[in-house]
């Protein structure tokens, strides 16, 4: 007997039992056919299309849509109107487009409507389905179609967000994050290096950009001895520097692959050259040193050596600078200049300006400065037949600054100035300062550190010297001296700070005299290193039973070190 298929509910006979029956050509063919065409009608996969928009359009005769030049009845699914209820399946014509006659009923066009595209530069492919929520009222409603599947387009900037996502959308999110760890404008251009091979750089105990976990915090230190090389003809900063061959382009470079702690001989190897650059030097310590050689003589703008407590060596190398110091020396333990040389024109400035340092010069010229050379602030400057013309003063020591050597040395319209107990000696000497040898006799104490000193925050604290290396008359105990005839003292010192200073840091070192503040030795708004070396002198005039102390105070707390720490009083007239 007759019955209907569970899904279309199509209309069928069974031959076994109704093979006598007539033929209805209107409930077994016609009435069949009509469920079948009302159901693919609704049906959400719809045939597939040729192209498909990439922006607003004309929707009237023949044109070239994503890279392909349409001909009439081709089918084109139209996504990017300005007008959104504009958006559909489209048939191609020489006039007006229609809609598809699977699409042109509002009943048509649903919810998940699919549909693939075949051809086009951009959209060839891919499928889309209509992410416009029921009812849709066709012609009224914005119709907004999402692309389903690939080929996507990544938008590397599209923020990773942690919520269900489209899959071009997590691609595009995934690229915005490979952008943000490359570094790179793009997601796809290749870094320069891979994240293992980073990794294995910064491990690399020997290299001084490297660190491990371990050694957070702590100061990179060298392994052995070094050779760097510098050509400024020849060189790149890109190289490694370690040949004559990959020879870094300047100076500079070379000093920045020095570890901050020199244990080691580090030897810059400099081609002869002009070097348009300052060379700095600051803040190496260690049992090392550093030598800077050029073979020949090589120019340079100016050369500054700060803060450094290893031996620092400058062969064949000239400053040119007309508005600085040659040579700028300042808080050194040791600096060996061999054969330089300043010679440009600038009467305000010096060739060598030595400030605190312990300072060897031999074989320089120096010529047409304020100073060929000076000495300052508690320096020593040893000067081994150097030579010169035209400066105002040819060698000049102040402030408790010493000058001495053999041989020739700069001239000037004044071949030698001192000011503030600086003392100048070259050639003969002197064996104190009266001239005799009776300085056994006479007041000289010497007093230095063997521990660290904690001081607190805007207190005034008395230094204190626990090592007396010197004390000719026994005018010294618990860190105070007592003047046994009265006469001018000269009082020099350094003060090494292993702690606490910063350049935030306001640091007043006073000497007092019978209790009270007597003359501000130094005042200093902090450093630009961590563990500087602070110099100070002056002169006291001292009655017979005056007693001086030297004190410090600071906004911050610091720790006073324990080598580097001396006090030097000397009666010198």
């Amino acid at each position: 007997m007759p019955n209907n298929t569970p899904n279309l509910g199509l209309y069928k006979k069974n031959p076994a039992t109704d093979g006598n029956d007539s033929f209805d050509i209107q409930t077994m063919l016609n009435d069949n056919w009509d469920k079948i065409d009302a159901v693919i009608s609704t049906d959400d996969d719809k045939q597939s299309v040729r192209v498909s928009t990439t922006s607003n359009i004309t929707l009237s005769a023949t044109q070239t849509v994503d890279g392909v030049v349409l001909v009439v009845g081709d089918r084109v699914l139209v996504k990017n109107q300005n007008i959104g209820s504009q958006n559909g399946i489209y048939i191609v014509s020489t006039g007006s487009w229609t809609r598809s006659t699977d699409t042109d009923t509002s009943a048509e066009v649903t919810s998940g409507m699919m549909v693939r595209v075949n051809e086009g530069t951009n959209n060839s492919g891919s499928e889309w389905f209509l992410s416009t929520p029921n009812p849709i009222t066709l012609g009224t409603t914005s119709l907004t179609f999402t692309q389903a599947d690939g080929p996507f387009t990544i938008n590397d900037s599209t923020t990773a967000v942690n919520t269900p996502s489209r899959f071009g959308t997590i691609l595009s999110m995934l690229g915005n994050m490979i952008k943000s760890i490359t570094g790179k404008s793009n997601w796809f251009t290749l870094p320069s290096t891979t994240l293992e091979a980073a990794n294995t750089h910064m491990n690399n105990t020997s290299n001084p950009h490297g660190v491990t976990a371990l050694q957070v915090g702590a100061p990179a230190k060298t392994t052995a001895d070094t050779t760097y090389y510098v050509n400024t003809a020849t060189g790149n900063d890109s190289n490694n520097g370690t040949t004559s061959g990959t020879a870094f382009k300047t100076i500079a470079k070379a000093i920045s692959m020095i570890p901050q702690i020199v244990n080691h001989v580090v030897t810059i190897n400099v081609s002869a050259g002009t070097y348009s650059e300052v060379v700095s030097i600051s803040g190496f310590s260690g049992a090392g040193s550093i030598l800077i050689n050029a073979s020949t003589v090589t120019s340079v703008q100016q050369v500054k050596v700060y803060n450094c407590s290893i031996r620092v060596e400058l062969d064949n190398i000239t400053a040119t600078t007309t508005t600085d110091n040659g040579f700028d020396l300042e808080y050194n333990t040791w600096v060996y200049l061999n054969t330089c040389s300043c010679t440009s024109n600038d009467l305000s400035h010096a060739g060598v300006y030595n400030y605190g340092s312990t300072v060897v010069v031999a074989n320089g010229t120096f010529s047409n400065r304020s100073d060929g050379i000076m000495t300052r602030s508690a320096g020593r400057t040893y000067l081994v037949s150097n030579s010169g013309t035209g400066n105002t003063n040819g060698i000049t020591a102040k402030e408790g600054g010493y000058a001495g050597g053999a041989g020739a040395q700069p001239t000037g319209t004044n071949p030698q100035v001192t000011s503030g107990g600086g003392c100048i000696s070259i050639n003969s000497g002197v064996i104190n300062p009266w001239g005799d040898n009776t300085q056994s006799t006479r007041s000289r104490v010497f007093a230095g550190n063997n521990a660290t000193q904690a001081i607190s925050p805007s207190t005034n604290t008395k230094i204190l010297y626990q090592n007396t290396g010197l004390d000719n008359l026994t005018e010294w105990a618990n860190s105070k001296f007592t003047a046994k005839a009265a006469g001018v003292y000269d009082v020099k010192g350094t003060i090494n700070f292993s702690a606490g200073v910063t350049s935030a840091a306001f640091i007043n070192i006073t000497l007092y005299k019978n209790g009270a503040v007597y003359k501000f030795a130094r005042v200093d708004s902090g450093a630009n290193t961590p563990t500087p070396l602070y110099n100070f002198a002056l002169t006291v005039d001292c009655n017979a039973g005056d007693y001086l102390e030297v004190y410090i105070s600071s906004t911050a707390a610091v720790t006073i070190g324990n080598t580097y720490v001396y006090l030097d009083i000397t009666r010198i007239a």
